[in-house]
């Protein structure tokens, strides 16, 4: 029933344009960096949150109006008085402050579609008129998101959109170099779906692109291990302050989540399949026609080093039983600016890739990973029930090997 938060639960108001509302649950992961840092907007909406989950609709309504003027731009409390509303069989209220809560960044078309709160508009003519303006109204969000940006931090950030991809761009660099990033990230999903991710785009949220400048990234809870990007899952946001490989490496991330969702899998993938796919496509080149060539690069080129030092090279079996925590932690031996089992990974999808195997890999893996997440069975399945260990013994042989992108172009 709306969006039922209270002050555990802060998102990154001016940034996440989406999350999934669950009517009494939410899952946000990233710190909101706004009025919710004052206690009397904290308790302002905790006290109008309770009574509509108390379903106390008409006595809500004024408490969030009091709480907009503490936090004027606060689309959860839009979303909340547009659903009180309707509850109430307010229709013209309910929609006046739906708009409102889109405008102020709530781009959740699919939540907003599939809330029982708004089941009295569904033949409502104002209801269906506001759908029908999602695209214009998307592009109204995003310039909001950017002027409340500006004014928090007093630098000139500049926003895009790309509708045909659904990707919202908030960045620190001029608007110049911003519609190069627009035009270079939008080649490079469209090859990533080509080449692997092929499941039919089903996405009805945009996905969010942050590119922070150095002292604003600071100030966001990143996650430990992320040091320069990362992408949640929950809030489809992608934030980075990066415009280079990490932000294609974090792209991968959402296309390959998109892709997952598309095969309709509930469960996140392995962390090895993840991480190691954008470790070896975030730096692949886009070639003639539109395809994607990956390339051996000096990331993957690190994987020689752990194969002949026992102490910090991770069995196949280890390394695919991992999980997030594990994976991202770095060895006390390690030389590396990154934990170890990335370029390991990398490497992995980089030989399959080079030896033909990659998209039939990931085809097996979309059908077993719910019986095994950690991709053996669909490893040992694709080499035809050679056992995961002889099948590492001839990755680490064709490794062995000078270069091995250029013996396999031989």
């Amino acid at each position: 029933m709306g969006i039922k938060l209270t002050r555990q639960f802060i998102l990154i108001s001016f940034f996440i344009l989406f999350f999934l509302i669950s009517g009494i649950t939410v899952s946000p992961q990233v710190k909101e960096l706004n009025n919710d840092d004052n206690p009397e907007v904290a308790e302002l909406r905790k006290k109008a949150d309770n009574l509509i989950i108390s379903r106390k609709f008409k006595d809500a309504i004024p408490a969030y109006e009091a709480l907009l003027e503490k936090s004027p731009d606060d689309y959860r409390a839009f979303y909340n008085m547009a659903c009180a509303y309707s509850l109430q069989g307010k229709k013209e209220p309910a929609v006046e402050y739906l708009q409102k809560a889109i405008e102020a960044g709530f781009l959740d078309f699919k939540q907003i579609e599939s809330d029982r709160d708004f089941s009295t508009l569904k033949s409502y003519e104002g209801y269906q008129k506001l759908l029908k303006q999602k695209n214009k109204l998307v592009k109204k969000a995003g310039e909001k998101k950017v002027e409340r940006f500006k004014k928090q931090y007093g630098v000139n950030y500049v926003g895009a959109i790309d509708e045909p991809r659904m990707f919202v761009f908030v960045s620190c660099t001029d608007l110049k170099t911003l519609e190069e990033i627009k035009k270079s990230l939008g080649e490079f999903s469209d090859a990533l779906r080509n080449f692997l991710f092929k499941g039919k785009n089903t996405a009805v949220n945009y996905l969010n692109i942050i590119i922070a400048g150095d002292e604003e990234y600071q100030k966001m809870n990143v996650p430990e291990g992320q040091p320069d990007g990362f992408y949640q899952t929950d809030s489809r946001t992608l934030i980075t302050k990066d415009t280079g490989a990490i932000l294609k490496h974090e792209l991968i991330h959402a296309i390959h989540h998109f892709d997952r969702e598309s095969h309709q899998q509930k469960n996140d993938h392995a962390t090895w399949v993840k991480e190691g796919l954008a470790v070896c496509l975030q730096e692949a080149t886009i070639m003639t026609g539109g395809r994607l060539s990956t390339e051996y690069t000096k990331q993957l080129q690190l994987a020689k080093i752990l194969i002949q030092d026992s102490q910090r090279y991770i069995p196949w079996r280890k390394l695919m039983q991992m999980d997030g925590q594990s994976f991202y932690q770095k060895s006390i031996n390690s030389t590396f600016p990154f934990p170890d089992s990335y370029p390991e990974a990398g490497t992995i999808f980089y030989w399959l890739d080079k030896t033909g195997k990659l998209q039939s890999f990931y085809q097996l893996y979309l059908e077993t990973s719910a019986n095994d997440l950690s991709g053996i069975r669909a490893l040992e399945k694709l080499f035809n029930g050679k056992k995961l260990e002889e099948i590492e013994e001839m990755w680490e042989q064709w490794m062995s090997k000078g270069e091995p992108e250029k013996e396999n172009n031989k």
